[in-house]
């Protein structure tokens, strides 16, 4: 399963991470952890996830349960694309506080996106009842039971959403999605244009309408689709799949098989990707996997969650050139690329 509709859920973090400061729990205190705490937070805010990061990870470090640094840190976590570290942070927000219902849903976003579609249904129908006066959680339960295998459940679950806020994009797009799965290709096609009549950027949303194109025999229209929304984004190994089925379903068999290929060995690199965040996850002082993990991330055009590893890694190995070797050659990946 692709990002979901990540563009839009961004906007929503950055509502929860708003909404928290002014939450009962939170403590009015000075000193570098305040500091720290607000420097963190106006990054997120602004957008520089990788900041917002470090300074949010100094906190932690200091106190693990200051305010909401838990939950700040895993919505930071979800706007870089990390999803096993935003769990983390999300389950131990719920541990500081059971009737978080906004850790709760995140929670079920976070494994919802990790694949892990039978915990994210449970986690999101815990998150329904605690927050009924959201949506989403709903929403996004219907998708988990969509891949669950469970059409019918997810029908009734995204209808419900979608009665009760009618013109929410999130609603309408899942809506899209599950008439997708079911074939119904022109409902799927005419409820994703109207939201992109709405928000012609929406990234998940384009996608969304090249895939309907792409299974009710559109090809050739789907292939520009995938090409734009590649353009300017990190490498993404479901979008070059796309784009290569496009192609070859289009009658461009050469230019179809050069994007599988390159869809292959990202794909590989992805699953390589994995198993190193898992061992680090697994045990954080292990210097030489955090370095061919970052080693992975600058390969796969990961640029943020390669920052984040190196700066750990000039913490752990200081004095290793090949620290400093990485991180020049990300430099010089930024460079090239602005």
């Amino acid at each position: 399963m692709s990002r979901f509709f990540f563009t839009t859920l961004s906007l929503l973090l950055l509502c929860v991470a708003m909404d928290s400061l002014g939450q009962p729990g939170a403590a009015n205190q000075r000193g570098e952890v305040e500091s720290l705490y607000q420097r963190g937070f106006e990054a997120f805010r602004a957008g520089r996830s990788f900041e917002a990061l470090e300074l949010l990870g100094a906190v932690a470090a200091q106190n693990p349960a200051f305010r909401d640094v838990q939950m700040l840190l895993g919505q930071s976590c979800l706007v870089s694309g990390r999803m096993l570290p935003a769990k983390k942070h999300f389950e131990a927000a719920l541990q500081q506080n059971p009737q978080n219902g906004h850790a709760a849903f995140l929670l079920g976003f976070a494994l919802l996106q990790s694949a892990r579609y039978f915990e994210a249904d449970q986690a999101l129908a815990k998150a329904q009842s605690m927050a009924q006066g959201n949506p989403h959680p709903q929403i996004y339960r219907g998708l988990a039971l969509l891949r669950l295998g469970k059409p019918s459940e997810a029908r009734l679950q995204i209808a419900a959403a979608l009665k009760r806020v009618p013109d929410d994009p999130i609603a309408q797009s899942a809506m899209a999605e599950l008439d997708l799965a079911d074939g119904r290709f022109a409902q799927a096609e005419s409820g994703i244009r109207a939201v992109l009549l709405a928000n012609p950027a929406n990234l998940e949303s384009q996608i969304l309408l090249g895939r309907i194109l792409l299974d009710s025999g559109k090809a050739a229209e789907s292939v520009p689709v995938f090409q734009s929304a590649i353009e300017g984004q990190p490498p993404r190994s479901d979008l070059l799949y796309l784009l290569g089925q496009s192609l070859l379903r289009s009658g461009q068999v050469e230019e179809g098989r050069e994007v599988m290929s390159r869809f292959k060995a990202l794909k590989a690199l992805e699953g390589e990707i994995r198993v190193l965040e898992v061992a680090v996850s697994t045990d954080a002082s292990d210097a030489e996997a955090r370095l061919e993990l970052a080693q992975r991330m600058v390969e796969g055009g990961l640029a943020t969650q390669a920052m984040l590893h190196i700066v750990t890694l000039e913490k752990q190995l200081p004095k290793d050139s090949r620290v400093r070797q990485l991180r020049a050659r990300l430099e010089a990946q930024r460079s090239a690329g602005s």
